[in-house]
């Protein structure tokens, strides 16, 4: 399993790590921050009630029809003997697998991996205890597509009933506001800060250099990991691809 805080790991021998990397659809709160509620704006008014966001009906249809299209081009290149599916348990990724995802690769292994999970930085990005959420794919997806999710990241490392994204617990000192906020703006959640961001994202990339050598490793994740690896803007249900080599 992956560490959670312990940043040492022996190097690995060899070679070489493929990622292919996928951002979930767009989802309700990326359509409700527009306008006078969009991110930067002066105004921008958080809403707990978008906690766990999940995809619009645009981003389903990203999913099930754009998704595939660009994914197929490069699986047909790939050796899917090699492959192995790691998701983040936002559901907009969940479902982003679903429907644009495990439809190609059936039989793959799937991990759903809290590492990679969206920074905080508004309500959606906080999700919903690993209980929940595992019973809530029981209802969305096929029972084959359901008993494909691999939860024993998320169930050896926190209670059914607990929170696994960034939080602040009571008494607790508040993180320093990072987030755009000399207007009018409100946030619902803390923000996750920089440095606990970066390093969690050092974690998942040792984690992922020790565990899969030689692999290519579909990640189902969100706009700011992606960032953070690639410095790219990358689209609702956009695809990057880069190596890790040793």
């Amino acid at each position: 399993m992956p560490p959670q805080s312990d940043l040492t790991c022996e190097s690995s021998t060899t070679t070489t790590i493929n990622i292919i990397a996928i951002r979930h659809g767009s989802s309700i709160s990326n359509e409700w921050m527009t306008g006078s509620n969009a991110w930067f704006s002066p105004t921008f008014c958080d809403d707990i009630q978008l906690v766990d966001s999940p995809l619009s009906e645009k981003g389903v249809a990203q999913a099930q029809h754009e998704l595939p299209k660009q994914l197929q081009c490069i699986l047909d290149t790939t050796n899917l003997d090699d492959v192995v599916v790691l998701v983040s348990p936002l559901t907009r990724c969940l479902q982003t697998w679903y429907y644009g995802v495990q439809p190609l690769l059936p039989s793959v292994p799937t991990m759903i991996v809290p590492l990679l999970r969206e920074r905080i930085y508004s309500a959606s990005d906080t999700g919903q205890p690993w209980g929940i959420l595992q019973n809530k794919c029981r209802e969305l997806f096929t029972d084959e597509a359901a008993a494909r999710l691999d939860w024993s990241l998320l169930q050896d490392s926190h209670a059914a009933n607990e929170s696994w994204w960034y939080t602040v617990s009571d008494g607790q000192t508040p993180p320093e506001e990072w987030r755009p906020c000399g207007e009018q703006q409100y946030y619902a959640v803390p923000g996750e800060p920089e440095e606990v961001f970066r390093e969690r994202l050092q974690v998942l990339e040792e984690w992922l250099r020790r565990e899969f050598v030689g692999k290519t490793v579909v990640l189902v994740t969100h706009w700011g990991v992606l960032h953070h690896f690639t410095r790219n803007e990358v689209s609702n249900c956009g695809i990057c691809q880069w190596s890790f080599h040793e």
